[in-house]
C-alpha cells in the first residue's frame, strides 16, 4: 500500500492529500526520501506567506463538514485548525513560523476563546472526532510560539479525566469511535505527530494505551480498523507491546482489496463498507 503511493501514483492524489500523507511518512520514518517530497510542494503549501491566499488554498482543498456539536457551534473551527496545523508543521518541517500573520490576520482572542470553550464542554472536547483535543494543541503550540503559555493550560491528567467522565453508553459505535480517537490523538499530539520520543516508562502514557486496548478488546467488531490501526500506530510511539497486534493485523490482511493495493473495513459492525488508503 505504500509503495502504491510513492512513485507510480502519488500524482494521483489531490494536493492536500500528498501534503498529508508526505508529513506523516517524513515524521514517522524520519525519510529524506519524504522530505524531499514536501521541499517539491513547500510553495504551494506556504502560499508565499500570505494568509488569505492560504484559506482560499485550504477551502478549495476539503471538502468542509461538520460532523459533531463543535462544527455546528463554531462554523469556522475546520478553516482554523487547519490553519493551525499548516503554522505547526510549516514550523517543524521548514522553519518557518506563521504565528505572527495568523494573529495579525484573525486575532488571538478567536483561538483563546474556542479553546477554553473546548476544554469547559466535554461534547466538544471528546465527541468531535479528533477535531476537538487537535485545536488544544494547536493553540497550546501557537501561544509557545509568541511566549503566551500561560494564557492557556492544561495537562494529559486533566484531559483523561474529561474523557473518563464521559465514557459510557459505548454501545453507540459513534461514542465509542470518538472516545478511541480522542485517546489516541492525546498520544500523537504529546508526540508532536512523531517529531519528538515520548517517555515509554511514563505512567500517563501507559494508562491510556490501557484504556484504549480495553476498548478494543471489549468491543472489538464495533471499533473501525482505522480506529485500531491508530492504536497501532501510539503502540509504535511508545515501544508498547500489545497481544491485539497479531489479531488487527491479521484483519488487516484479510481486509485487503482484491487487487491489495488497498483495504476495505470489511469485517467490523459498520453501515457501509469503507475504502481505506
Amino acid at each position: 500500500i505504500r509503495d502504491r503511493y510513492l512513485d507510480y501514483n502519488d500524482d494521483l492524489l489531490s494536493f492536500i492529500k500528498r501534503i498529508h500523507f508526505y508529513q506523516r511518512m517524513f515524521l514517522f520514518f524520519k525519510s529524506e526520501y519524504f522530505l524531499k517530497k514536501l521541499i517539491k510542494e513547500k510553495n504551494n503549501y506556504l502560499c508565499d506567506l500570505n494568509i488569505k491566499k492560504m484559506i482560499k488554498n485550504i477551502k478549495s482543498q476539503y471538502f468542509e463538514f461538520r460532523n459533531s456539536v463543535l462544527h455546528e457551534k463554531y462554523e469556522n473551527i475546520f478553516l482554523l485548525n487547519r490553519i493551525l496545523f499548516r503554522n505547526f508543521f510549516s514550523n517543524l518541517i521548514f522553519g518557518i513560523d506563521l504565528s505572527k500573520r495568523i494573529i495579525d490576520y484573525f486575532g488571538l482572542e478567536i483561538f483563546l476563546n474556542i479553546a477554553k470553550d473546548i476544554i469547559e464542554n466535554p461534547d466538544y472536547l471528546i465527541f468531535s472526532g479528533s477535531s476537538g483535543i487537535n485545536f488544544l494543541y494547536n493553540v497550546r503550540f501557537l501561544l509557545s510560539q509568541i511566549g503566551k503559555d500561560n494564557e492557556f493550560k492544561f495537562n494529559l491528567e486533566q484531559l483523561i479525566k474529561i474523557a473518563e467522565s464521559v465514557e459510557k453508553n459505548l454501545e453507540n459505535k459513534e461514542r465509542l469511535k470518538n472516545i478511541i480517537y480522542f485517546y489516541t490523538h492525546l498520544i500523537i499530539n504529546e508526540s508532536g505527530f512523531y517529531s519528538r520520543k515520548l517517555d515509554s516508562g511514563k505512567r500517563v502514557y501507559r494508562h491510556i494505551l490501557k484504556k484504549i486496548e480495553n476498548l478494543i478488546e471489549k468491543n472489538y467488531f464495533n471499533v473501525s480498523l482505522d480506529c485500531k490501526f491508530e492504536f497501532l500506530v501510539c503502540c509504535k510511539i511508545l515501544n508498547y507491546s500489545t497481544p491485539l497486534f497479531s489479531v488487527i493485523y491479521s484483519e488487516a490482511k484479510r481486509s485487503l482489496s482484491d487487487i491489495g493495493n488497498y483495504l476495505i473495513d470489511r469485517h467490523n459492525v459498520f453501515a457501509e463498507q469503507r475504502h481505506m488508503d
